[in-house]
C-alpha cells in the first residue's frame, strides 16, 4: 500500500520490522522490496546490501537480479551486466524445462534487457 503510494519512508519502516520478524521462506521477496525501497529514497549502500541478500537468499530470483542489475548500472557495470547475464540464462533455462507442457507461458526477455546488456557490454 504504501509502495503504491510512493509513500516510501512509511514502507521502509514496515518492511524493515516485516523483515526482522519474517518467515524464512519469504524473507527474499521482503529483501528485494525493502531493496527497492532503499533505490527511492536514494540510500544506495543500504538497497546493494539487500538486494546481495535477496539473491544470497533465492539464486534462481531473476526478477531481483533484474532489479539489482538496473540498479547498478550507474554504480558497478561489471556487475550489472553479470546480473542481467544470469537472469536472462535462468529465464532460457526456465522456458526450456517448461516446453513439455504447453499451459506454462513462457517468460518473455524484453528487449530492454537485451539492449540494456549491449550497452554494458
Amino acid at each position: 500500500m504504501y509502495i503504491n503510494e510512493r509513500n516510501f519512508q512509511d514502507a521502509l519502516q514496515c518492511f524493515e520490522h516485516i523483515v526482522k520478524n519474517c518467515h524464512d521462506g519469504e524473507i527474499g521477496e521482503c529483501y528485494r522490496l525493502l531493496g527497492y525501497i532503499y533505490t527511492k529514497k536514494g540510500l544506495k549502500d543500504e538497497a546493494a546490501d539487500v538486494y546481495d541478500k535477496a539473491i544470497k537468499f533465492d539464486e534462481k530470483d531473476y526478477e531481483c537480479m533484474l532489479e539489482y542489475a538496473n540498479f547498478l548500472e550507474g554504480i558497478d557495470s561489471k556487475k550489472a551486466l553479470e546480473l542481467y547475464k544470469k537472469s536472462v540464462f535462468i529465464i532460457k533455462e526456465f522456458n526450456q524445462r517448461n516446453k513439455e507442457f504447453p499451459d506454462r507461458k513462457p517468460i518473455n526477455i524484453h528487449p530492454e534487457i537485451i539492449m540494456n546488456m549491449a550497452v554494458l557490454n
